[in-house]
């Protein structure tokens, strides 16, 4: 009967965790951890970052047509004048060789827009 009480004894006086579970516990982690990395997707994250980022561009060059236009007294810039809506088109800089580089034969030089311009006039 005293080797039992001896056993109780030593038991109950062990401190720490045994491997089993430190295993369960970093096996629960790695779970949780994994869940979270999927449910935040951060592919989709820096996707929505690059799209909020070209709507603000789009957006401040928008504002900086209208208030040119206003300046003009109506009228557009001649290079905006000249776009219709079934071509593609580019901003750049008429005569650049980056203006159609890369690009298909769908967009060609007399399609790229020169904004200059609004930069030089000091709206954008």
């Amino acid at each position: 009967m005293k080797e039992i009480k001896r056993f109780r004894i030593a038991r109950s006086n062990s401190k720490g965790f045994t491997l089993i579970e430190l295993l369960i516990v970093i096996g629960i982690i790695a779970i949780l951890a994994a869940a979270v990395f999927v449910a935040l997707n951060p592919l989709k994250r820096f996707e929505d970052s690059r799209d909020a980022r070209r709507r603000s561009d789009i957006s401040a060059i928008l504002s900086a047509v209208k208030v040119d236009q206003v300046d003009r007294g109506g009228d557009y810039l001649t290079a905006i004048g000249g776009i219709t809506a079934d071509q593609n088109h580019i901003i750049g800089t008429n005569g650049a060789t980056g203006c159609n580089t890369g690009c298909t034969a769908v967009t060609t030089q007399a399609n790229c827009i020169d904004l200059t311009p609004l930069k030089d006039g000091g709206y954008l």
